[in-house]
């Protein structure tokens, strides 16, 4: 687990002292950490929970590639890897740097804090999600590609085609052609919360369970495997709602400030309410939560914005109160950094510790050749 806290100790450092660096600089340090961690997953060794199955799609790609009726073009990479004598360490290291550098070059477009939305990145889990489900993590690392394209360059096409490659690495991904269609959409905040008390209900009484399955059941869809393990309700850790609800209230309050600020953080809210809802159906059915990862991409984005909102706002209650905010004498900012990093900080050492992603002890293997 060292190499985990070290990667995260060095990302805080570089969070306290991007202020005293240029933007330029920070981007070239980002990079070159970037490769860290893509040295890190690549050369990992027989950890993860999906190591072996990756293992296997590797060795028999040819055959998959023939018989299964999903992700051919994740096979047909493999295929051709071993046909280029690209032994399956190589791989490994291979689709670790496209998706690492996919996600840096993202979140240095996107973010107003690169530094936090790295962290984050981290702290969240979604990289070390990464080590177990490759294609999921590739099809990820491309849509926020994506999503930049359609955001600074409004290339809709652009989007659609990247959605397709996504496609190739993880069916789920289909589900992403839904958010140029929320790009504009500003929905109210009454509308939200019936929403969510919508699903927590229904889902508290496996309602939307049993209705996606009736669904599969009269269209004759390829998901009927799902149905046993669906209908007996086995669902992520309850736990795993305490950051997304935490976020999603912060968001709800601060919603006009964030589109006040850009524009585009519009899209960013309903993509956090989207992976809010999937966040709470995966309680009733674990599935589900491979739907919302996708959607956890707005945390990236939209934390360091928060982090300037609520630093303004602590300035305005300041002025108008300072004997409650006068110790802090105007560095919201580092408090804030601080309340982030220890929030995030204690999540993510936690659920490591309890072997959540399967990667702990860290193993490696240079055999690259």
């Amino acid at each position: 687990m060292k190499i985990y806290i070290i990667q995260l100790i060095i990302i805080i450092f570089l969070i306290f002292i991007r202020n005293k660096i240029t933007k330029k600089q920070m981007n070239i340090i980002l990079f070159i950490y970037f490769i860290f961690l893509a040295i890190v997953a690549g050369l990992r060794f027989e950890i993860g929970t999906d190591y072996i199955n990756y293992n296997n799609i590797y060795k028999y790609s040819e055959i998959l590639i023939k018989d299964s009726p999903k992700e051919r073009g994740f096979y047909a990479i493999n295929l051709l890897f071993q046909k280029l004598n690209i032994n399956f360490q190589m791989s490994l290291m291979i689709f670790s740097i496209v998706s690492n550098f996919l996600m840096y070059y993202g979140i240095i477009k996107l973010s107003k804090n690169p530094a936090i939305s790295t962290f984050l990145y981290l702290a969240t889990g979604m990289y070390y999600s990464f080590f177990n489900i490759t294609r999921q993590g590739l099809a990820i690392a491309f849509i926020l590609l994506a999503i930049y394209l359609l955001i600074k360059k409004r290339f809709i096409l652009y989007y659609i085609i990247i959605t397709i490659i996504a496609l190739v690495f993880h069916r789920t991904a289909i589900i992403l052609f839904i958010v140029p269609l929320i790009m504009k959409i500003n929905i109210k905040t009454k509308y939200i919360l019936l929403t969510f008390i919508t699903i927590i209900v229904a889902q508290y009484f496996n309602l939307i369970n049993r209705l996606v399955f009736y669904i599969n059941d009269i269209l004759k869809l390829p998901y009927g495997m799902y149905k046993e393990k669906l209908l007996e309700s086995v669902g992520v850790n309850p736990l795993n709602m305490v950051i997304p609800t935490l976020l999603i209230i912060i968001i709800v309050i601060f919603k006009n400030q964030l589109i006040q600020r850009n524009k585009v953080n519009k899209l960013f809210i309903n993509i956090s309410y989207i992976h809010y809802i999937f966040t709470v159906l995966s309680l009733g059915f674990i599935y589900y939560s491979r739907i919302a990862i996708y959607f956890e991409l707005y945390i990236l984005i939209l934390v360091p914005e928060l982090n300037i909102i609520i630093g303004d706002w602590l300035e305005t209650i300041r002025i108008s109160s300072s004997k409650y905010f006068k110790f802090l004498n105007g560095k919201y900012g580092i408090f804030l950094d601080i309340v982030i990093v220890l929030l995030f900080f204690m999540y993510i050492a936690l659920r490591l510790s309890q072997g959540i992603y399967g990667i702990v002890p860290y193993r490696y293997s240079i055999d690259l050749f």
